[in-house]
């Protein structure tokens, strides 16, 4: 119960977080074809949400402990940002690369990647 307890704080963090910087990250993904784009905030930003829901995982190996709708949101999200040349940016997020190489092990995951070509 106390595990449970310091999940459900740790989800409201991040959906405080989500809800505080959504409006302007939304605006910033649809300009970021404009000079005017500081590409190192948005970075930011993703390290920040990456940062909070390695914090909630710990040791464990998926977010939530168990495999759960938190993963399961973020993982194709991560998919198209590892297309990116960004992506290299957050692989020193403590916990991610592990988090990244066991949701890329999943059946369900493999199963489900977009055909891009």
């Amino acid at each position: 119960e106390r595990a449970l307890h310091r999940v459900d704080e740790r989800l409201d963090e991040l959906r405080a977080h989500l809800s505080e910087s959504g409006e302007r990250s939304l605006g910033e993904m649809n300009s970021v074809s404009s000079p005017d784009v500081d590409m190192s905030q948005i970075i930011e930003n993703a390290r920040k949400v990456i940062h909070l829901a390695m914090n909630t995982k710990g040791e464990s190996t998926f977010i939530a402990g168990d495999l759960s709708l938190a993963d399961l949101f973020v993982a194709p999200v991560v998919f198209y940002v590892s297309l990116t040349p960004d992506f290299a940016s957050l692989l020193d997020i403590r916990g991610f690369p592990d988090w990244w190489k066991d949701v890329q092990g999943l059946k369900s995951f493999q199963d489900t990647q977009p055909n891009l070509g």
